[in-house]
């Protein structure tokens, strides 16, 4: 069985071309454009229009900049006896799935063709040949996979929490939540106002009474678009996504269903090759979980480059069973296009 994890450095580099123009001119007019961020770029000032409308979060940008992992850990145990702070981490919930959102729906738009689409088809033929299963993991909030397995042969369409792991051959496991994933509310009572689709208005209350949310463990699977709630005459909601913070406290993978944290758990003693693509190996929680991994597993690393990589493979052999190689691709573009992934999955 494979696994394949993929970190935010996958969805940064998850396009074979770039369009010159669209990096120079995108969001905001200012260099990056649409580009999916990597977690120290989620409040770069290509995304200041997007600031606007999120004013609590303002104070923080210039802290955010580098380092936001330990950042955010920090502001969140400041929330503890600093009730701004919890205004500040829920705008926070709100601001990233939206600039998630935006780039990815335009960066797919203007691309069209993705690596996850690419590598999704390399692995769907050896899974055909071989008899395989394959098990795919992203701490990513963004939705480049599902919409890869959609417009893939394999039409497979994720439209539902069920639909992520039901396929015996492919599943697919979001530890950290999607832009599309989202909590019911159940306190406080946010009043409907009169005017039609206000759900800035709903945003910006739970905002100020964040104190005060408390959410249905349950998720629902929605338009990332969704603001505030699903309908006119629906519940309330909020984005169901685990902010990014170095050394989670309390309950690993609370924004991931149960029953999808299972699913992993089942498949990880069958694993005897894993992928590892734009994933730093910080996590954790998912760290002992690949403790359980066959002693036999063949790991392959790819980074941004074949240096990044190595220094990811030195980090992984002391904490995980089997064998990790450095890909000597530059990047997940070319663990594609120079065929690192196919010649990895050709190998024993």
């Amino acid at each position: 069985m494979l696994m394949v994890v993929l970190g935010a450095g996958a969805s940064h580099d998850s396009t074979p071309r770039f369009i010159t123009d669209m990096e120079v001119t995108g969001l905001g007019g200012t260099k990056g454009g649409f580009r999916p961020p990597l977690a120290d770029q989620l409040f770069a000032t290509r995304f200041r229009k997007i600031w606007d409308k999120f004013p609590d979060i303002e104070p923080l940008i210039p802290r955010l900049h580098s380092s936001i992992e330990a950042t955010l850990q920090r502001f969140q145990e400041e929330a503890e006896f600093d009730p701004e702070r919890h205004k500040q981490l829920m705008a926070i919930r709100h601001y990233v799935p939206r600039i998630i959102g935006i780039c990815e729906d335009t960066w797919c738009t203007e691309h069209r063709i993705t690596n996850h689409a690419g590598l999704l088809d390399i692995i769907r033929s050896w899974c055909v040949r071989k008899g395989e299963r394959v098990c795919f993991v992203t701490f990513n909030y963004d939705g480049f996979i599902e919409k890869a397995f959609w417009n893939s042969p394999l039409g497979i369409g994720m439209r539902q929490l069920d639909d992520y792991i039901e396929n015996d051959r492919y599943k697919v496991i979001k530890l950290h939540g999607s832009v599309n994933w989202f909590h019911e509310v159940e306190a406080p009572a946010i009043r409907f106002r009169d005017v039609p689709h206000d759900d800035e208005g709903i945003i910006l209350e739970l905002i100020d009474r964040a104190e005060e949310v408390r959410v249905r463990k349950e998720i629902r699977v929605a338009e990332w678009t969704t603001v505030g709630r699903v309908a006119d005459s629906g519940p309330v909601v909020i984005p169901a996504i685990a902010i990014p913070v170095q050394e989670k406290r309390g309950p690993a993978f609370d924004e991931c269903p149960p029953e999808h944290v299972e699913a992993l758990r089942a498949c990880i003693p069958f694993v005897n090759k894993v992928m590892l693509i734009g994933w730093q190996g910080k996590e954790k929680a998912f760290l002992k979980m690949l403790e359980n991994l066959p002693s036999d597993a063949l790991g392959m690393v790819v980074g941004a480059h074949s240096a990044d990589a190595e220094k990811i493979r030195d980090g992984l052999v002391a904490e995980i069973p089997g064998s990790y190689k450095a890909s000597q691709a530059n990047g997940f573009s070319k663990f594609i296009e120079e065929g690192f992934a196919e010649e990895f999955l050709s190998m024993y």
